[in-house]
C-alpha cells in the first residue's frame, strides 16, 4: 500500500513538473520490483528502447521488504516493450503507467526559450 501511495505522489509531482515544460507527450512508467532486478530492468531498457532510468529507494507497505522503484518515460509506442522487459525479469513487479502530457529534455522537446 505504501508503494502505491508513493507512486501515486511521484505520479503527481511529475506530472506538474511535464506541465512547465513545452511539449512532447509520453508516458511515465513505474516498476516496483526487487532490488536484485534492478540492474537487469535497466539494461534492457537502455539497450531496446535507448531511454534513461531514474531509481528510487522504496519498500513493500506489507512486506516491508527493501525495493527499487524505476521510473522512466517512455513514448506510447514503447509501453508494450517495457511490459516485456519487466516481465521477462521479474513476472512480480508492480507496473504504473500513468500520461505525461509534455516532457522535455535529451530524447524529448528542448526547453528552447521556455525558461526566458
Amino acid at each position: 500500500m505504501f508503494a502505491i501511495v508513493i507512486l501515486f505522489i511521484y505520479t503527481k509531482v511529475i506530472d506538474g513538473i511535464m506541465y512547465i515544460a513545452d511539449s512532447g507527450t509520453g508516458k511515465i512508467m513505474f516498476i516496483v520490483t526487487k532490488v536484485e532486478n534492478e540492474d537487469a530492468i535497466k539494461k534492457l531498457i537502455f539497450e531496446r528502447i535507448d531511454r534513461s532510468v531514474t531509481v528510487f529507494e522504496s519498500r513493500g507497505g506489507y512486506s516491508n521488504a527493501g525495493m527499487v522503484t524505476l521510473m522512466c518515460a517512455v513514448k506510447p509506442n514503447q509501453v508494450n516493450t517495457v511490459y516485456r522487459i519487466v516481465r521477462m525479469v521479474d513476472e512480480k513487479a508492480f507496473t504504473v503507467v500513468s500520461d505525461a502530457h509534455e516532457v522535455t529534455g535529451e530524447g524529448w522537446r528542448e526547453w528552447g526559450n521556455r525558461l526566458e
